[in-house]
C-alpha cells in the first residue's frame, strides 16, 4: 500500500515519467509544468520549500494540512499538466507513474531531504553546486534574476514589455502560462530577453518557501555550503537512479533543439516507425548515447526489438 502524508512532517515526494520517459525537453515544458504546479499548491494549501525538475522526474518538499490534501495536489497537478502536455505533442494516455512519499519528522531528516532534493542535479553531473541547477530554484532563492542579465526599464523592448504584462495578467486571474502563451511571450524575443522573461515568469509565479528549509541551517550561505558538502539521501523512495543519464538526456535535448527538421519531440514521435527508428540510430550514433537512453527519450517500448534493429541500421 502508498504510503500516505502525515500532518506536521516533511513530505518527500518523488515521481518519474511513464516507463522512465523523457518528460522535460525544454523550458517550455518546465515553465508550463511550474506555473500549473504552483497554482495548484495555493489552491490546496500546499506549503512547498523545495522543487526540483530532471529529464524524467521531479521531486518536491512540501508540507499541507492532510493527506487528503497533498493527494488531490498531485492529481490535479498531474492531471493538468498531462492534458495539456498531450495536446502540444500529440501524445495520448498516461504521462507519469504513480508517485512515492517519504515522511520526514526531525531536523536531522528534513536536512537530509533538503539536501537531496536541491543536490539531485549534481548527482546528474548537470553542475557542481546546487544553486547553479535553475531547475531546482535555488538561486532564486536569493536572487531575482539568477540566469539572466538585468535589464534597466528605459531598456526594455516594446516586445519584452508585453510579454511581462501577458504574464502579470495570467497571473492575475490565477492562469497558468500554457504552451499558446509560451509560444506567443517568448518567440520573438531574442536570447538575452528570453532568459529575462524566463526569470521573470518563474519569480512571478513561485510560492517556494526557502525560509523553510533555510531555517534547518541558520542561514542561505550555510545551507548552500552544507549541500555542497553532503549530497543527501533518500532510502524510503525507490528512485531510478542512472548516473549517465542526464548528460545523455541533455546532449539529446541540445541535438533536438538544434536540428532544424523538426519543431519539437512532437513532430519526431508522429512520423511513421521506420523514420522514428532511423532517428533513433541517428541519436545513437551522433550524440554517442546508449540505445536505452535513447528509446526512453523519444518515447519507444519493447527494448528487446529495437536493440537487434537498430544495429542493422
Amino acid at each position: 500500500m502508498k504510503k500516505k502524508y502525515k500532518p506536521g512532517c516533511l513530505g518527500h515526494i518523488y515521481q518519474r515519467g511513464h516507463r522512465g520517459f523523457v518528460i522535460f525537453y525544454n523550458i517550455k515544458d518546465s515553465l508550463v509544468f511550474f506555473t500549473i504546479f504552483m497554482l495548484e499548491a495555493e489552491k490546496f494549501g500546499i506549503r512547498v520549500s523545495g522543487l526540483c525538475l530532471m529529464y524524467n522526474h521531479y521531486h518536491v518538499d512540501l508540507e499541507a494540512p492532510g493527506a487528503k490534501a497533498v493527494s488531490m495536489f498531485v492529481s490535479c497537478f498531474c492531471s493538468w499538466f498531462s492534458k495539456e502536455y498531450n495536446r502540444r505533442y500529440g501524445f495520448s494516455g498516461c504521462l507519469f507513474d504513480e508517485y512515492g512519499i517519504s515522511n520526514k519528522y526531525g531536523d536531522k531528516d528534513r536536512r537530509t531531504a533538503y539536501a537531496y532534493l536541491y543536490n539531485n542535479p549534481v548527482e546528474w553531473h548537470f553542475c557542481h553546486r546546487a544553486e547553479q541547477y535553475q531547475w531546482n530554484f535555488l538561486g532564486y532563492a536569493r536572487n531575482k534574476h539568477p540566469f539572466s542579465e538585468r535589464i534597466a526599464s528605459r531598456n526594455i523592448t516594446r516586445g519584452l514589455r508585453k510579454s511581462i504584462e501577458l504574464v502579470r495578467y495570467l497571473h492575475s486571474l490565477k492562469r497558468p502560462v500554457l504552451y499558446d502563451a509560451i509560444d506567443t511571450l517568448l518567440d520573438n524575443l531574442n536570447m538575452n530577453e528570453k532568459r529575462y522573461l524566463t526569470d521573470f515568469i518563474i519569480n512571478e509565479y513561485s510560492r517556494i518557501d526557502y525560509q523553510r528549509a533555510i531555517d534547518r541551517y541558520g542561514d542561505y550561505e550555510t545551507m548552500v555550503d552544507a549541500f555542497s558538502y553532503n549530497t543527501g539521501s533518500e532510502y524510503d523512495i525507490n528512485e531510478d537512479y542512472d548516473p549517465t543519464a542526464g548528460k545523455e538526456y541533455k546532449k539529446m535535448a541540445n541535438f533536438l533543439a538544434r536540428d532544424t527538421r523538426y519543431r519539437d519531440i512532437g513532430d519526431v514521435v508522429r512520423r511513421p516507425a521506420e523514420e522514428r527508428l532511423y532517428y533513433l540510430s541517428e541519436l545513437v550514433t551522433k550524440c554517442n548515447v546508449s540505445v536505452e537512453h535513447a528509446m526512453k527519450f523519444l518515447r519507444i517500448g519493447k527494448a528487446e526489438t529495437i536493440e537487434a534493429e537498430i544495429t542493422s541500421c
